[in-house]
């Protein structure tokens, strides 16, 4: 960037994400269950700002997680210009390869796949060969593995669970990233803190 200084250049930087998502106890539950599956799944889970480290209240996450596992294994993957499709292809084989492998050291880790978790074929045949990956939720996560610190860029949505407002705040800047975050609760001084 600096060489590029010297005179006028265009310049694309990458901003790595692995931004969180906290939900408090006090959410609409479906609303929090829709944000959580738009700040991962949206575009493949391919966008630098995606909420993937995904902070749920230690009282609602059961019943968060049960509704976010049976609406995720509902969307529907394929052509994404088809407007009942939420989720297409992996943008190359290598990132595909890439999200295949943090999937993996997920599992090594002991993250639980709750849903997804590896490649899946489209309905239709002209798509098939494509590098499709199903939408992931990974329960049992913890801050030290592997894929809640780095960025996958793919559609990987990691649920830690935290007990006060102050112990997800900590949590979620403790990281070298910085991109975005968001919060979801009813409570808008907590919000605003």
């Amino acid at each position: 960037m600096s060489k590029a200084s010297d005179s006028l250049k265009k310049v694309t930087l990458e901003l790595g994400g692995k931004s969180p998502l906290i939900i408090f106890d006090d959410v609409d539950m479906k609303n929090a269950v829709s944000t959580a599956m738009l700040a991962n799944f949206f575009s493949q889970g391919a966008v630098c700002s995606n909420g993937t480290r995904v902070f749920v209240q230690r009282s609602i996450v059961e019943e968060f997680t049960a509704q976010l596992v049976e609406r995720t294994k509902k969307l529907k993957i394929g052509n994404p210009m088809a407007p009942d499709v939420k989720v297409g292809a992996t943008i190359c084989k290598m990132q595909y390869d890439k999200i295949l492998k943090y999937l993996d050291i997920a599992k090594e880790e002991g993250a639980e796949v709750l849903c997804g978790g590896g490649p899946v074929t489209p309905d239709s045949l002209d798509l098939a060969g494509g590098l499709y990956i199903a939408p992931t939720v990974l329960g049992n996560c913890t801050d030290d593995m592997t894929v809640v610190k780095e960025e996958v860029f793919g559609p990987v949505l990691s649920i830690l669970t935290f007990d006060t407002e102050e112990e997800a705040i900590r949590r979620a800047n403790d990281t070298e990233f910085g991109l975005a975050a968001a919060v979801c609760t009813q409570n808008l001084s907590r919000a605003y803190r």
